[in-house]
């Protein structure tokens, strides 16, 4: 038997009440829902479990900065080498983009350091109102390419960009910007490679 008893909870559609069970004193009144709450429903209650790694993002998603109280605004980006090329492992690439960061004072650089076919770095806002760091990226590397003619065209159209969360979070990406090198067998201690520097001391 099924009923019209009016929705209590804000729904659309409350959904509908339906008796169910076998002997008449056994029968349970129960709830059912719309397909659609049904389906929201499941997927809260399954949230928790583990359902694999998510899929990674093809493109860069550039979330805007969140001022925390209290606390740094500080980027953690990757800029890359159209197909790869070793353009970056010389002292020559370095000297490029170090003046290049020099004048684009949107964003202030902090440690970074260069891979033959990709870089790493930090940075942080060097006026009140920065513009994107995509947009700063991009005007650096065409700075970076009057320095250094070899780097025209070569560079990848965006950026991977990420804002540190909290002080672990960032220095598990130090870690990881440090380790490169050792982790592609170019050096043994990451103090080896020479392709690093620091422009401007950044603290968590």
């Amino acid at each position: 038997m099924e009923g019209g008893r009016p929705d209590r909870r804000g729904f659309g559609d409350g959904g509908r009440w339906v008796i169910e069970g076998g002997r008449p004193d056994r029968r349970v009144m129960r709830r059912r829902w719309p397909v659609a709450l049904q389906k929201l429903g499941h997927c809260m209650m399954n949230n928790d479990k583990d359902t694999g790694p998510l899929p990674k993002r093809r493109y860069p998603a550039h979330p805007t900065p969140v001022d925390r109280f209290n606390e740094p605004v500080v980027i953690f980006c990757t800029v890359c080498i159209t197909d790869r090329d070793a353009l970056l492992d010389n002292v020559a690439a370095v000297q490029a983009v170090r003046l290049a960061w020099q004048e684009a004072e949107q964003w202030r650089v902090g440690e970074f350091l260069c891979m033959p076919d990709h870089l790493h770095l930090f940075c942080v806002p060097g006026v009140p109102h920065p513009e994107s760091v995509k947009r700063w990226c991009r005007y650096w590397k065409r700075l970076a390419s009057q320095h250094l003619p070899a780097l025209k065209g070569k560079w990848q159209m965006d950026v991977w960009d990420t804002q540190i969360r909290d002080a672990d979070h960032y220095t598990e990406k130090h870690s990881y910007m440090r380790q490169n090198p050792v982790r592609k067998g170019l050096v043994h201690h990451w103090e080896e490679w020479p392709y690093k520097g620091v422009l401007n001391v950044i603290r968590w």
